[in-house]
């Protein structure tokens, strides 16, 4: 190991050396699907009757750096607010996804896997110990599905509710 300054310097092979070929293919995928997220949402809440939407919002999310992440700020008319981040580690082969919203300062932190198709994420709730932040109270198990390039949804792991995403479009 080499020695600079008396500090050890610890050199790692780069990531295309430690990867298997299988884990490029999922970074590769991850990054686009998260490139397909960018842009500004309008969203819409529908509960298990899927009546008239109970929550409607707009949702932008930006690419961050390397294009491994979201950031994204959400409000309503109503005055709720949210924001967090969606990023993939190509190291664990996993997605996450955290976020706090307020009125009530909630916050959500989520642990996905990329579907085959690299066009779906299941979102499961991770195990965090009882005297842990107020995170994830009522959070279940989900979905978030890119249906097309200007729809995604967000639905419960038995669609007890369903976000439905709608991109914005700008105007010409």
């Amino acid at each position: 190991m080499p020695l600079v300054c008396g500090v050890t310097l610890l050199i790692h092979p780069s990531r295309a050396e430690t990867q298997a070929p299988d884990s490029l293919t999922q970074e590769r995928a991850a990054r686009a699907l998260l490139s397909d997220l960018a842009g500004r949402w309008s969203y819409q809440l529908q509960g298990p009757t899927h009546d008239a939407p109970a929550i409607s919002a707009t949702r932008v999310y930006r690419l961050v750096g390397d294009s491994l992440s979201l950031t994204w700020h959400e409000s309503s008319p109503d005055g709720r607010s949210g924001h967090g981040v969606l990023w993939y580690d190509p190291r664990e082969r996993r997605l996450y996804y955290s976020g706090v919203h307020s009125p009530g300062q909630w916050g959500v932190l989520l642990v996905g896997e990329l579907d085959a198709a690299g066009r779906s994420i299941r979102l499961l709730v991770p195990t965090l110990a009882r005297e842990a932040l107020p995170f994830n109270q009522g959070v279940v198990a989900s979905t978030l599905r890119l249906v097309e390039k200007d729809v995604h949804t967000w639905s419960r792991y038995d669609n007890g509710w369903v976000l439905t995403f709608r991109r914005e479009l700008k105007s010409p």
